[in-house]
């Protein structure tokens, strides 16, 4: 998910994305959470963070780190998913979440789309 921070990607996205990614973990279990240095990374990794907990996820939080260092690190602390708060290469007024699954691997497709039924059904 990318587009304009505080537009496209806002808070209440992020917080039903951290809801709806808790549901489909069964509300339990650990997700890694990354940000790149963007002006509003940290304000959508809060509301991501709120999200997650109080779906019943335990949050780690891996602060500013390049993706493929939250990729390596969902795998390597037995995580099961980890999110990049990030827009990669495009410009500074974007922003996205990014999704990994338990092996350091990008969610696929399928997987998205479950995450977003799950989205569509959280309460935030």
């Amino acid at each position: 998910m990318r587009g304009l921070a505080n537009e496209q990607v806002d808070p209440p996205l992020a917080l039903r994305l951290g809801l709806g990614l808790a549901s489909l973990l069964g509300n339990s279990g650990r997700v890694v959470v990354g940000r790149d240095p963007r002006t509003s990374s940290e304000m959508l990794e809060s509301a991501l963070l709120a999200g997650l907990l109080s779906g019943g996820c335990t949050a780690v939080r891996a602060g500013m780190v390049p993706t493929p260092v939250l990729a390596f690190s969902v795998r390597a602390w037995r995580a099961g998913a980890g999110v990049m708060v990030t827009a990669s290469h495009n410009p500074p007024e974007y922003n996205g979440l990014k999704c990994w699954d338990g092996e350091g691997a990008a969610f696929t497709p399928e997987r998205e789309e479950e995450l977003e039924g799950e989205m569509g059904r959280a309460r935030g």
